[in-house]
């Protein structure tokens, strides 16, 4: 989708109202010590405090009537700087989708093997044999893309009360990893939804994305690739409660 410039009028989530955010930290409601996660029953929704051994639960500070189901907590892979008027969440790639060892492993492989083959098209000026290797050339070149791209980059998704954009830095793959940019008026509702994003052996390998749904019906995916859920339900759940959108059952979601 081509970035169009923002309507700087009257925004349709201007608005919002304002949520707690659990996500970020929780604190013992009798002497305010700060609670590791070791100490959270996120299930139960209890937690008890090492400073004072006061048991308490926190449902409460988790649920708002913008939402139908539990906050979930703030992933250890991902970023969030919140303010008033913009939300941006971040996570480099290595971390938060992962590097499959194997795939670095075989295309540092490939790549090694293709070498005497390429010095020995361009010393001879053969070429048709570079045309010969082209195919595997190009092999070569995606593993080299996959493995930079999963090292170095990093996606930051950012709201305020006119954009929502998603960017890869610092390397952006045209029909790959493009930058996006979308109208916030134009959001209706954010979902995760599990798909299939390989096979292995003739198994299929999920992987969890944030769609939205447009005003109109469009469907449209935002962001995808995370192993676990819980990256894109924190996702989804941020941008809702930024845009004060209400937290609504889709057919296809990831249940929490």
């Amino acid at each position: 989708m081509e970035y169009k410039e923002p309507k700087y009028g009257q925004p349709q989530h201007q608005n919002k109202p304002l949520f707690p955010k659990l996500g970020i930290q929780l604190n013992c409601p009798k002497c305010s010590h700060e609670i590791i996660a070791d100490d959270i029953n996120i299930d139960k929704t209890i937690a008890k405090c090492k400073n004072c051994n006061n048991v308490f639960t926190f449902e409460e500070s988790v649920t708002s009537p913008m939402r139908r189901r539990k906050e979930v907590f703030l992933p250890e892979e991902i970023e969030i700087d919140a303010y008033q008027d913009e939300l941006t969440l971040f996570y480099k790639w290595r971390k938060a989708k992962g590097l499959s060892p194997f795939f670095v492993f075989f295309g540092i492989v490939w790549n090694v093997m293709m070498i005497p083959f390429v010095i020995g098209a361009i010393v001879s000026g053969s070429i048709i044999m570079l045309l010969g290797i082209s195919l595997h050339l190009m092999v070569g070149i995606g593993f080299i893309i996959y493995i930079v791209t999963r090292l170095m980059n990093s996606t930051y998704i950012t709201v305020d009360d006119y954009d929502l954009s998603i960017e890869h830095r610092p390397f952006t793959i045209p029909f790959i990893t493009k930058n996006q940019y979308y109208d916030v008026q134009n959001i209706e509702q954010l979902y995760s939804k599990k798909y299939v994003s390989h096979t292995t052996n003739g198994v299929p390998v999920h992987a969890y994305a944030v769609h939205a749904r447009l005003v109109g019906g469009k469907e449209i995916k935002i962001i995808d690739g995370f192993k676990q859920k819980n990256k894109a339900l924190f996702i989804e759940q941020e941008i809702e409660l930024f845009l004060g959108v209400k937290d609504e059952r889709v057919d296809g979601e990831v249940p929490l």
